[in-house]
């Protein structure tokens, strides 16, 4: 067709006329309310409906012959209504009124995402104004108080309880361990937690048990104690032929080895209990061996549980008496539901001598949570840290708040801190605030020599990244400074000579996860940095600073991960690094009762400049400035000398883009991938342009094509496809014809 074109594409939403249509409108209206008024300067108006006219005012000006006419909207003259029109005008005020309230009513009930799409535009019509400089490196929630150095904190006694050991009718044995010192092999406990005051005796009664508390509270003691005491005290004594008794389930390998540890101790006076686990990548065989000899407490991650209970004929459950399922929230949130289905089906399918008692434990309870509940538990006693209920069917939505309206707690001596930081000097604020926790902070009388620090972040990739940069890279130094000299390429050069640096996640082999876990326990100072695969029930001891650099993707996630300090009432710390663009999220962590104290960035930054010997080579230059542009420029050549590290910093940063858009739907408005600015964000990973993406490049392709050209494009490709497959089989006919006619020649 000549002269138009017909586009019967599906609408994508009102477009709203740009700044000139805008101008356009009002000057031929200003036009028509001109001619109108002729000499009289008034325009008349309809006696219907009262509207608004619009008067032109010249305005001279000051370097032009001529004038302009600045366009000004004033409201109309009331004009008297007649009798017909009065009943219509009253019943117009009352419907203005009507949608009036309906219009406040909507814009309260809508959320945040709707501010973030007027600021950002649509992908067919963005905002450039939304795409300012302002827009990544000023905050949007007002900070107050502001701290040049991190608070400190100090060790709390509220957890425990004013009960002892004795008067729970524990073991004298039991007693004894739990009394000895750690380094003579006990736990050094002189009383019970509060958790474990409640959760003891309800497990001796024989009752199902769901379990709620704070993170480093004791509760993993709290169930293998009764568990423990009933065990040791069967007559006539149990023997290792008789099976598994007792059965454990962790989401993680390393939280597997970790109540290993804590059994294996526990039950050291009773030669007669064997523990044991299987967890997936050790040897299935050396584990059946296991199973077939005997192993009376189990602990087991619930894909190889469920692997041994349908392959291995040898596993003996007939005499099981208990079932423990340890952080259940995190065995839901890493797909072990089928399996934990499974592993319940065929437990309840066997014939047991004596009724099994089912444990649930966790620090969160949400909806996933209470439907394991039910599905497992029978006749529950809820245990709280502070109060006991009991009910004759599992606990309801009315008794736990589920999900983003639970009030989360944590330990009381724990010292929150979040820290602003830009995309773009993210790395250098990270790599400053270790230097000076593990190197200066000792020296200042601040700690007692020894540090770890453990740090999160959100990718598998930005671990191996971070972990292979550090131990690449040294510090700074310049002539005439003060800094000792120190080994290039080491760790030790880059934060001090204090420990070294660890990393844990998924995708590690087994083997270098376990001797990774026991080094970082077994040493004085260091840096973990690691995935969520660290933030549930392992009890890293003396760690001083959680370090959150990319921010959770739940609530939930946020409060294991800061539980991994201030454990058994000791001291501890964490920081929060975020973003100015996601600064929102501290108002939603304080609905949550999660309250914060901010960090100075430029002061923390500059204090290591100041120990470091860094000198401005200007007074208009900050010291902080300095530290950060010489870290950036090191960081930078480093990636441009190793072209292995290069890859893995691209790798990393397509892997934190695509993990930044899975944060849950409560936060998902906060943390918005339009808000990132790629260029500062490829600074963050050491690289200077953000590297180029086949599909970010075909996404921002097509978002300016139209619906029918789209369309077209993925019809060529569908045919060009079917094309491609009957010449593939045309081909084939033509050479078995050949092959036959050959033959019967």
């Amino acid at each position: 067709m000549d002269g138009f074109s017909l586009n019967i594409a599906a609408s994508s939403g009102t477009r709203k006329p740009t700044k000139k249509k805008n101008t356009f409108r009002a000057k031929q209206q200003a036009k028509r309310a001109k001619s109108k008024a002729g000499k009289t300067g008034k325009v008349q108006q309809k006696p219907q409906k009262p509207t608004t006219k619009v008067e032109a005012v010249k305005v001279e000006a000051a370097s032009e012959s001529y004038e302009e006419e600045e366009l000004k909207v004033v409201p109309a003259e009331p004009q008297e209504p007649t009798e017909d029109v009065e009943p219509k005008q009253e019943k117009e005020e009352t419907e203005e009124q009507e949608d009036v309230a309906t219009n406040e009513e909507q814009e309260k009930a809508t959320d945040t995402t709707t501010e973030k799409a007027k600021a950002f535009g649509t992908r067919r019509n963005p905002n450039k104004e939304g795409y300012t400089v302002e827009t990544f490196t000023q905050s949007r929630v007002k900070i107050d108080n502001v701290l040049s150095k991190p608070l400190t904190s100090s060790e709390s006694q509220k957890i425990f309880a004013a009960d002892t050991f004795e008067s729970m009718e524990m073991a004298e044995k039991l007693v004894n361990v739990l009394k000895k010192d750690a380094d003579s092999g006990g736990f050094g406990f002189a009383q019970p937690t509060n958790v474990q005051v409640h959760t003891i005796p309800s497990v001796l009664t024989g009752n199902d048990i769901l379990v709620k508390s704070e993170t480093g509270s004791g509760k993993t003691l709290s169930y293998l104690l009764p568990i423990v005491q009933k065990l040791q005290a069967v007559s006539p004594r149990i023997q290792r032929q008789d099976g598994c008794m007792a059965l454990v389930l962790a989401p993680t390998r390393e939280l597997c080895t970790q109540i290993l540890e804590t059994a294996c101790k526990l039950i050291k006076p009773f030669v007669f209990l064997v523990p044991g686990a299987i967890i997936g990548g050790e040897k299935k065989k050396a584990e059946k061996a296991r199973l077939r000899r005997g192993i009376t407490i189990l602990i087991a991650t619930p894909g190889r549980l469920a692997d041994h209970l349908v392959n291995t004929q040898s596993f003996d459950y007939s005499k099981l008496q208990f079932l423990v399922l340890d952080e259940a929230d995190r065995l839901l949130d890493m797909g072990f539901e089928k399996q934990i289905t499974q592993i319940l089906t065929i437990l309840d399918g066997k014939k047991a001598s004596q009724k099994r008692q089912n444990i649930l434990v966790s620090a969160t309870i949400n909806s996933g949570v209470q439907q394991l509940a039910k599905m497992s538990l029978s006749n529950p006693v809820l245990i709280d840290a502070d109060k006991v209920t009991s009910g004759a069917e599992a606990p309801s939505a009315s008794e736990i708040k589920p999900g983003s309206q639970e009030k989360f707690s944590t330990p009381h001596q724990l010292v929150q801190h979040f820290m602003l930081v830009p995309a773009k000097a993210r790395l250098c604020a990270l790599t400053c605030f270790l230097r000076e926790e593990l190197r200066y902070a000792p020296r200042a009388g601040q700690r007692d020599g020894k540090c770890k620090i453990v740090v999160f972040l959100s990718t598998c990739d930005a671990v191996d990244f971070h972990y292979a940069l550090f131990r690449k890279c040294a510090w700074p130094t310049i002539k005439g400074s003060s800094e000792e000299p120190e080994n290039e390429g080491s760790v030790a050069s880059l934060f001090g000579g204090q420990g070294a640096v660890f990393r844990l996640h998924g995708n590690i082999p087994q083997q270098e996860r376990v001797s990774t876990f026991k080094n970082f326990c077994s040493s004085s100072s260091g840096v973990l940095l690691c995935t969520d695969v660290a933030a549930r029930g392992l009890n890293l001891p003396t760690v001083k600073w959680i370090v959150q650099y990319d921010p959770p993707t739940e609530t939930r996630d946020y409060v294991h991960r800061v539980g991994r300090t201030a454990r058994s009432g000791k001291q501890g710390s964490s920081l929060l690094f975020l973003m100015p663009s996601e600064s929102e999220y501290l108002d939603y962590l304080s609905k949550q009762n999660l309250k914060l104290n901010a960090l100075s960035l430029e002061k923390t930054v500059a204090r290591v400049g100041k120990y470091g010997g860094f000198a401005t080579s200007s007074r208009k230059k900050l010291m902080h400035e300095v530290v950060q542009s010489d870290l950036q420029f090191l960081y930078e050549q480093t990636l441009l000398a190793d072209k292995e590290l290069f890859e893995l910093a691209c790798q990393s940063f397509h892997s934190f883009v695509r993990s930044y858009a899975t944060h849950s739907s409560d936060t998902r408005q906060i943390f918005h991938v339009r808000s990132l600015h790629f260029g500062h964000v490829a600074k963050s990973f050491a690289l200077r342009d953000p590297p180029a993406s086949s599909k970010l490049r075909d996404t921002g392709r097509n978002a300016k094509k139209g619906t029918l050209h789209k369309r077209k494009e993925r019809e060529d490709k569908q045919q060009a496809v079917v094309a491609k497959r009957n010449k593939k089989m045309r081909d084939e006919k033509r050479r078995y014809a050949q092959y036959v006619s050959e033959f019967a020649d």
